[in-house]
């Protein structure tokens, strides 16, 4: 009885020779050398990104204290606003062009913490009890 073939080639059709087994790359096998050498490369900040962060904390900085939206807020928007203009330059219109629909967005956030922040921060109790007056 003849034995299988375990000689370590075998046939590639589209390259049309022999080529040995183990140099053949399967779906989903790596080779553990390259796999352990991989380093995951740090992604890069952008401008739109950074000028998202700006948006976010100059929507909440009213919250913490009412005079933090003159300090804090309108520096950290007009910030993003350059950066908004910054990432458009550099050819990222889709980053900066939703950084700009962002930070309106904030700053409405803002003028709403600013002007209510009391009604934010603190339940009344007719909102909790509706029966109580």
């Amino acid at each position: 009885m003849p034995r299988p073939n375990t000689g370590g080639t075998s046939f590639v059709s589209s390259q049309n020779r022999f080529q040995p087994i183990a140099s053949i790359r399967r779906w989903g096998a790596r080779n553990v050398s390259a796999s352990s050498s991989i380093k995951r490369e740090k992604r890069e900040s952008t401008p739109a990104s950074i000028g998202g962060l700006c948006a976010i904390a100059a929507a909440f900085a009213p919250l913490l204290d009412q005079t933090l939206f003159f300090l804090i807020s309108l520096p950290l928007l007009f910030a993003a606003f350059v950066l908004a203009i910054v990432s458009i330059a550099r050819g990222k219109i889709g980053g900066g062009i939703l950084l700009l629909i962002g930070l309106a967005f904030a700053f409405v956030c803002s003028i709403a913490a600013l002007t209510d922040r009391d009604k934010i921060l603190h339940h009344p109790e007719a909102i909790a009890h509706p029966d109580r007056r």
